[in-house]
């Protein structure tokens, strides 16, 4: 039995959007963070860090990044794989 973390784009996005994130990005940056989650399957710990990393280097925020993995933990949609 296997644990699969899954991260929609669309939540990333609206947590970006619901908290004034990713405000000091080109289009483009935003667009490899999409790519990047849209084709990264299972989220390991160490992908939900990028994640966060790229949101918070991207965001003038006095969130830390802590408070930023916090909220995209909260949209993980977890699966079991009985395989």
């Amino acid at each position: 039995m296997k644990l699969k973390k899954e991260l929609r784009f669309e939540d990333v996005r609206r947590i970006c959007i619901d908290n004034n994130l990713y405000t000091n990005g080109t289009n483009e940056e935003y667009n490899e963070l999409m790519e990047f989650v849209e084709e990264i399957g299972n989220i390991t710990d160490y992908r939900l860090l990028l994640i966060g990393r790229n949101i918070l280097n991207h965001s003038i925020t006095d969130y830390s990044l802590d408070t930023i993995i916090t909220l995209l933990n909260s949209k993980l949609l977890i699966t079991v794989d009985y395989k």
